[in-house]
């Protein structure tokens, strides 16, 4: 009975997964965000994290609900252009930089702040796979958008699994200098 409830649980997870709503930026390209979070995570131990994946979806909803307004359209757009001038590693560590930036000067709670930055990150990686720069560049710059990806992750999330309250607080209260400890 317990594995039925747990694949239950799982098989609700990804349904969700596949009916997230799409956000749909004013040039007309469609993405969802977690989607590409979760494309960051495949193959990794936070894949099959059950916690994990909750506390990113509930993130990715909140950015939805954010990108329905008229506020949100204009973040879509700047973060569309954003992602146009990213050619390389260089360029998107500067783009996660920015990305933490504005979230941290939206609001001065950390869980807030760290939905919002997990929100620009995911549109951030979705909008350069629709603009086609991961397959210009490579699978090394997927690889290593990843690697961001996983820092942040473990960084904020994990250890919260394991009683950590704080985890997120620290983060974001840190320097944005974990795009450079990959």
């Amino acid at each position: 009975l317990n594995h039925f409830y747990k694949r239950f649980y799982w098989n609700l997870l990804n349904l969700r997964e596949r009916m997230a709503p799409v956000i749909k930026t004013q040039s007309g390209i469609e993405i969802n965000p977690i989607g590409s979070i979760n494309d960051l995570l495949k193959g990794t131990s936070f894949q099959e994290d059950k916690v994990a994946q909750c506390h990113l979806r509930s993130l990715g909803d909140a950015f939805q609900e954010i990108s329905q307004t008229e506020e949100g359209q204009v973040l879509l757009s700047a973060m569309e252009g954003l992602a146009t001038r990213i050619k390389n590693e260089g360029s998107f560590k500067d783009a996660v930089r920015v990305c933490f930036r504005l979230a941290k000067k939206i609001t001065k709670n950390p869980w807030v702040q760290f939905g919002m930055f997990i929100g620009l990150f995911g549109l951030m990686v979705a909008l350069i796979g629709q603009f086609g720069t991961m397959t210009v560049l490579g699978a090394g710059f997927t690889q290593f958008m990843r690697s961001i990806g996983m820092f942040i992750v473990s960084s904020a999330l994990m250890p919260i699994t394991h009683g950590v309250k704080q985890s997120v607080d620290k983060f974001m209260n840190g320097a944005e200098d974990f795009v450079d400890k990959r």
